[in-house]
């Protein structure tokens, strides 16, 4: 009894995390779209989801189990608490273990060290108070009819997408980060035409976050100065050795 309680407990979690990621991703799809007048794809992984939107959905269901019906001002400022810790630790952790900053809030106010600001974290706190008290009673409604069988499959066949999508974007961004450290290792070495080739692979991400646009073109300047530097310094070397010899 308590095992089948358990298993419905996580179905039921795992398709609202798929089914709030999902929505997350229209929802930003249609903005940047709009925005950047043409079709983008916001997220990290290659599918139609958006996990940061699906775990703060997940947080705030457990939240409310842990602290019912609280009143709208606290759980106002709880939802941008949260929104801000979630946003702040992922953008840390994809510094940390990419050197990639996906996205920056320099140059928007009371921001804290470019990862969070507080105009967003506003926002967020509203979505939450939307999803918490309007969207969710009638979502979860919905998730509560679907037979148990149906549930299973449905959170056994998102839990093989999402990993299989998690682990091939995870190696993409690897990737990206091989490729930044390799090339200010290389600097004057490494071929233009390999260079444009490698970044071919990282097309989309470079469409979708600029603030990757921006550090691929910085690291491609940067190795085209190089391997000037070096050219002109063979060419003055040369130079040298042939008015030497003329001096001879």
């Amino acid at each position: 009894m308590i095992a089948t309680r358990l298993l419905n407990d996580l179905t039921f979690l795992i398709l609202v995390f798929a089914f709030y990621s999902f929505a997350g991703w229209i929802l930003e799809t249609g903005y940047r779209s709009l925005t950047q007048h043409h079709f983008v794809n916001p997220g990290l992984l290659k599918g139609p989801f958006l996990p940061i939107y699906g775990s703060f959905a997940l947080i705030v269901i457990l939240t409310n189990h842990i602290w019912p019906h609280p009143s709208w001002g606290l759980a106002f400022v709880l939802f941008v608490f949260l929104s801000t810790v979630i946003e702040y630790l992922a953008g840390t952790l994809l510094e940390r273990f990419f050197n990639l900053q996906l996205w920056s809030y320099h140059d928007t106010p009371l921001n804290f060290q470019g990862r969070v600001a507080l105009p967003f974290s506003l926002l967020w706190g509203g979505l939450g108070l939307v999803f918490n008290y309007y969207l969710h009673p009638h979502v979860g409604l919905v998730f509560l009819q679907i037979p148990s069988a149906s549930k299973i499959l449905l959170a056994i066949i998102f839990t093989i997408y999402f990993v299989i999508d998690l682990v091939y974007s995870t190696i993409l961004l690897h990737q990206i980060d091989i490729f930044l450290r390799f090339e200010n290792k290389m600097g004057g070495h490494l071929k233009m035409p390999n260079l444009h080739a490698t970044r071919v692979s990282f097309r989309r991400l470079i469409s979708t976050y600029p603030k990757i646009r921006h550090t691929l073109t910085e690291s491609v300047s940067f190795i085209q100065e190089k391997q000037a530097a070096l050219q002109h310094l063979k060419e003055d070397s040369f130079n040298k050795l042939r008015q030497m010899k003329n001096d001879r």
